[in-house]
């Protein structure tokens, strides 16, 4: 069997989200199921995945869905009033980030891996991400219905905030998911 039929029987779907931009559940080569949200370069006849995208664990599949209400809510107070309305931010797990800003007056959502940097004891954003207007972050809201049909794994996973262990504060100050940067500070 050729090493792309050999891919495709790892992908689960391609959901196409606009602008070339789809989402992709697939194990890799560590064997682990990821949801991607990837830009795409079309070559031949055939769509190519390109870097600019973020590889998401299902852990942070659900934490971000369980954040979308807040970002539609920062979405659409800065349809309101562009000029009061803040940037949103939401750490959805092992500093990964989803953030609602304008970026060269155009709106819209960016999930994007950040790293931490132990001198200066801050996080800084990577090139590991993508940044979707607000009517791919329509369509990608539409996955979040449908993932589970593809990923039934997706069911048995539970946010971080429900686990018997993030119950009280040090629970979660101790979980390398919710603070992975301070976790065994404490």
């Amino acid at each position: 069997m050729a090493q792309e039929q050999l891919e495709q029987n790892k992908q689960r779907c391609q959901l196409d989200i606009g602008k070339n931009t789809f989402v992709v559940a697939k194990t890799w080569k560590d064997a682990m199921m990821k949801i991607h949200v990837r830009k795409f370069e079309r070559s031949g006849d055939r769509n190519y995945p390109t870097k600019c995208g973020i590889a998401l664990k299902l852990k942070h599949w659900v934490e971000m869905t369980g954040n979308a209400r807040e970002v539609d809510e920062s979405v659409s107070n800065f349809q309101k009033d562009p000029k009061s309305a803040e940037k949103l931010s939401r750490h959805i797990g092992s500093n990964v980030y989803v953030e609602v800003y304008m970026y060269e007056g155009i709106l819209g959502v960016d999930i994007r891996q950040w790293f931490w940097d132990e001198e200066k004891k801050t996080c800084h954003p990577t090139k590991k991400g993508i940044f979707l207007h607000v009517q791919q972050w329509e369509q990608l809201k539409l996955c979040f219905l449908v993932m589970t049909d593809f990923v039934p794994e997706l069911k048995d996973v539970v946010p971080c905030s429900l686990e018997g262990d993030h119950q009280n504060q040090e629970g979660m100050l101790r979980c390398s998911f919710c603070n992975p940067n301070d976790c065994m500070n404490w």
